[in-house]
């Protein structure tokens, strides 16, 4: 299984890939240089005359890639061939660097390519999406090769970073509980608000209690959540809730999943109705067109009230009673029916809070995870 990342913030100073290339140079078991030297020392000076033939010496100088292999999957020249494919594949005009670690239980690549092409002199892109297909292809290669393709996890409350500085930011106030996270934080505080409100309404004036502003448009796809600055730790305020889903797999970080937990909430706070009594007689709600034609034995009035008339034109006897203020003689029938009903609202009440306690385990599972300091976190 070989796992791709990106090394973020490279150097921008004239000169800067040399760091770079030492680094990863001194320390490997083998190298190999892609339109440039074998080693290192040579291999800078190729990347600074191509910036010097074109001009381009400032600016970004180099990119920083690591393809890391599962511990005994690979042999070092497996590993440097595997990679080598793999940059042959994507990197066609700029001088490529590669060198092999074996400093680690597990054998890793790193690639140093200079951010000018030797071709035209145009500086290398890659955006993140670029980034997503060169992985896609990098397990193309290693697939054929016989290794095993890492899977995203779709384990609930399993936290997911697939850059380098979020992956840390999180490892280190997981790490340590007084160390602030913005990000943390407020996925603890959507989880908690978001329990207790039965509307999108109600979700954004407590979370704005709680210092979170929440951009929510029905025409927009996103919520963007900003962070008050007396709360705020860190340099970023907005967050994405998709992003956040993303980084903490949890069913409820999404506008759907927000809106599935109001309509749970609701239920908790609406009385159960009985739509019928199964007691083996006549069913006790009747539609209004047949109250209207029956003269019923207990003495109701045949005319129909409309507060009386239910969803669906469906009435039960406690609500036409209700409406009319009528009052009955307390029959046989009318004391087995309020056993039923009481034992059917209990049935449903126990089902109700069996239900509740079971989501609530499962949403606290992050929020555990969160707080302890042993969470899992996959790069």
């Amino acid at each position: 299984m070989a796992i791709l990342k990106g090394i973020g913030n490279p150097s921008s100073k004239s000169g800067g890939a040399k760091s770079a290339l030492e680094y990863v140079g001194k320390k490997a078991d083998l190298t190999k240089g892609i339109y440039c030297s074998n080693d290192w020392k040579e291999a800078f000076n190729d990347f600074q005359n191509t910036k010097e033939f074109y001009n381009k010496e400032n600016g970004r100088q180099y990119l920083h890639y690591v393809q890391s292999f599962k511990e005994g999957e690979v042999t070092p020249e497996e590993a440097l061939e595997l990679t080598e494919k793999f940059c042959n594949k994507i990197i066609k005009d700029n001088e490529v660097f590669l060198a092999v670690h074996t400093d680690q239980k597990h054998i890793h690549c790193h690639v140093i390519v200079n951010s000018v092409s030797y071709v035209d002199g145009h500086k290398f892109q890659c955006s993140r999406n670029d980034l997503e297909k060169w992985k896609e292809i990098s397990n193309e290669i290693n697939k054929d090769h016989g290794l095993e393709i890492p899977q995203k996890t779709t384990e609930q409350g399993k936290i997911i970073a697939w850059k380098k500085e979020r992956y840390m930011a999180l490892k280190k106030s997981l790490e340590n509980k007084e160390v602030p996270n913005d990000s943390l934080n407020l996925v603890n505080s959507i989880l908690e608000i978001s329990k207790c409100c039965q509307n999108k309404n109600e979700f954004i004036e407590k979370m704005d209690s709680k210092g979170y502003q929440v951009d929510w448009q029905d025409h927009k796809k996103n919520i963007t959540f900003t962070v008050s600055e007396n709360i705020l730790t860190g340099k970023k305020n907005k967050f994405r809730l998709n992003t956040l889903g993303k980084t903490f797999n949890h069913e409820i970080l999404s506008k759907e999943g927000l809106e599935n937990e109001f309509s749970k909430t609701r239920e908790q706070y609406e009385r159960p109705e009985l739509s019928r009594v199964n007691t083996g007689k006549q069913p006790i709600e009747r539609t209004t067109n047949e109250l209207s034609k029956h003269q019923p034995e207990t003495g109701f009035r045949t005319k129909v009230d409309d507060r009386a008339i239910q969803q669906n034109g469906i009435i039960t006897r406690e609500s036409f009673r209700e409406s009319f203020g009528l009052r009955r003689v307390n029959t046989l029938d009318d004391k087995r029916h309020e056993r039923e009903s009481k034992r059917l609202a209990e049935e449903s009440e126990r089902e109700l809070k069996s239900r509740n306690e079971q989501q609530q385990r499962n949403s606290n599972k992050i929020k555990r995870k969160i707080n302890d300091r042993g969470f899992d976190i996959t790069d």
